[in-house]
């Protein structure tokens, strides 16, 4: 199993605490972009995640200990920066988040609460409207 490091990655902070979505990129890639727009996101909206980019161009033996043949690939670490999963191409959103509860359940903050609670929210009425009798409770009063 292979395990990275921050100081491997070239990075100035640490690994994600939850988990680090690791993206090898290159300079033109179209679907690079994609994936960057998806990653982001998840790390934004996902509690101790963090996405790192990083250029095949600039890191070709990190490019050759990992096998890349594609970008983008990405790559989900845990804490400890073991590898745990691999996906060449652009991820979708739901793939990523599956990986992530799998890998461990976010603690919940109160400001991951709030946006939780707002995930929540938007699901409900997206479900209300195309199911009229689904009724939706979150365990708030």
């Amino acid at each position: 199993m292979v395990h990275l490091t921050a100081e491997a990655l070239g990075l100035a902070g640490p690994l994600g605490e939850r988990a680090t979505l690791l993206q090898i990129s290159s300079g033109f890639c179209a679907p690079c972009r994609a994936a960057r727009g998806v990653l982001a996101r998840i790390a934004q909206t996902e509690t101790a995640v963090r996405h790192i980019e990083l250029d095949v161009a600039h890191h070709p033996e990190l490019a050759a200990l990992l096998g890349i043949a594609q970008t983008p690939t990405v790559f989900l670490l845990d804490a400890d920066g073991a590898v745990l999963a691999r996906h060449e191409g652009v991820p979708k959103l739901a793939l990523v988040r599956g990986l992530l509860d799998r890998l461990a359940p976010p603690q919940l903050t109160e400001d991951s609460r709030l946006t939780e609670d707002s995930r929540l929210t938007e699901d409900s009425r997206r479900e209300a409207r195309l199911h009229p009798g689904y009724a939706h409770t979150t365990g708030t009063s």
